[in-house]
């Protein structure tokens, strides 16, 4: 579908013209027409499966929520590629949305900084669902361990003692993650400790 989009976008920019001939008019409404419909079914494909393989890796949360991302943005750039076929002005448009990007950027920028840690932990996959991990962190209170159950936009879940714990992405991406210790590990710390509290109290 794409390259059926392409085709129309390239007709429209060469043979037709909102505003020249008739002939030009009518390639240039034909052309918008098919760019906007073989566009948005293409976006919709890519959306699904982008959907489908965040699912298998990540789960379900985290696959609709890329999904709705993509399609977001495909349905943007149709939406501003179309206005220009039909010379229709967007200065305007693109100020007013800057403005209003930045009152709502500000307004939830801590929203925000979640998702786009969502995206880095997605790319980077320091850790997946089902991973036993711990995380260092002096913002999150101390150590905290768990078992991945979730993957998220905003949050993961982690099953800590039997509960469920949400961490923001923006925290745990600031933070040290790394394998839970095995018992034996944290056994053989314990004795270490000992020693050392008792040789500091001689």
């Amino acid at each position: 579908m794409w390259t059926v989009a392409v085709l129309a976008l390239v007709a429209c920019g060469s043979l037709g013209a909102i505003h020249g001939s008739p002939d030009q008019r009518l390639i240039a409404a034909l052309g918008g027409l098919t760019f906007v419909i073989t566009a948005v079914i293409a976006v919709r494909a890519i959306a699904g499966q982008a959907s489908i393989v965040t699912g298998r890796r990540l789960g379900p949360s985290h696959a609709g929520a890329l999904r709705w991302l993509v399609t977001l943005f495909g349905y943007l750039i149709v939406l501003v590629t179309t206005l220009s076929i039909f010379d229709v002005p967007i200065r305007n448009l693109l100020l007013g949305g800057a403005i209003t990007g930045v009152i709502a950027g500000i307004a939830a920028q801590q929203s925000l900084g979640n998702i786009f840690a969502g995206v880095v932990l997605l790319l980077a996959r320091p850790f997946r669902v089902g991973d036993a991990i711990q995380i260092r962190s002096g913002s999150l209170g101390g150590p905290i361990e768990g078992t991945v159950a979730g993957i998220g936009m905003t949050y993961v879940t982690l099953i800590t003692e039997g509960r469920p714990v949400s961490v923001p992405n923006a925290s745990l991406l600031a933070a040290a993650v790394g394998p839970r210790p095995r018992p034996q590990q944290a056994q053989n710390r314990e004795p270490s400790a000992t020693l050392a509290s008792s040789t500091m109290d001689r």
